[in-house]
């Protein structure tokens, strides 16, 4: 029998929602996989009103599918869907380096999320790191101090945290990773835009070489 999860009323939508977001990071569905209403209803012991309600929700996000007169399913990433989504990260966190050289000052905060990727094993606290990682990105483009800019990229970066954790559990660590962020860094503080620029792509490039690759061995292991 599945095991009923208690969730507090207070904002119970959000909590579905949640729990939800993180069994489709942690692999717990198949890419494709049929969502169905009625196992949730039980697992959560909540309405179906509510739980149509969170599935709504994550398929605004971009982690599930509605397809008519069929249901919803988690969201199937293609290798095309990779190479578009990582470089549509590129040309914002490529405007945000522009934006934080052009002020002069590249933020001690920078630093910090570069130091807090390379405390994680990639290897042994592989999650851990790939948090971390997306973090620094994202404190990157918070860093350029543009709303608007923020923005676009929080409604990326749920398809972009779609793409890693889907592809890597298929993967080799990605050690690379805590270098090029001190590289991207080092080039910023010296007000080289063409080499901060060309770091970003590399790690862009690399990255999408990557989870490619962990993407078709994942669909090969089906």
């Amino acid at each position: 029998m599945m095991e009923r999860e208690q969730l507090r009323t207070v904002s119970t939508v959000e909590a579905v929602s949640t729990a939800l977001e993180e069994d489709i990071y942690a692999l717990r569905y198949e890419m494709g996989e049929k969502i169905k209403e009625t196992d949730l209803v039980l697992r959560f012991n909540v309405s179906r009103n509510t739980i149509r309600e969170a599935l709504a929700y994550l398929t605004s996000k971009g982690l599930l599918e509605k397809v008519t007169n069929k249901g919803i399913y988690v969201k199937e990433i293609m290798a095309a869907d990779i190479v578009e989504i990582f470089h549509l990260r590129q040309l914002l966190e490529a405007e945000a380096i522009r934006e934080i050289i052009a002020s002069g000052e590249v933020p001690q905060r920078l630093h910090a999320l570069a130091d807090a990727v390379s405390e994680r094993d990639p290897e042994k606290e592989r999650i851990a790191n790939l948090n971390a990682d997306m973090a620094f990105h994202e404190g990157l483009v918070e860093a350029a101090g543009s709303k608007r800019l923020t923005k676009m990229y929080q409604g990326l970066l749920t398809e972009v945290k779609l793409c890693v954790f889907q592809s890597q559990a298929f993967v080799p660590a990605r050690s690379e990773n805590i270098v090029r962020h001190f590289d991207l860094l080092r080039a910023m503080e010296a007000g080289e835009l063409k080499e901060a620029l060309n770091c970003l792509s590399e790690h862009i490039e690399s990255a999408i070489q990557c989870y490619q690759n962990g993407l078709r061995q994942r669909v090969r292991t089906k």
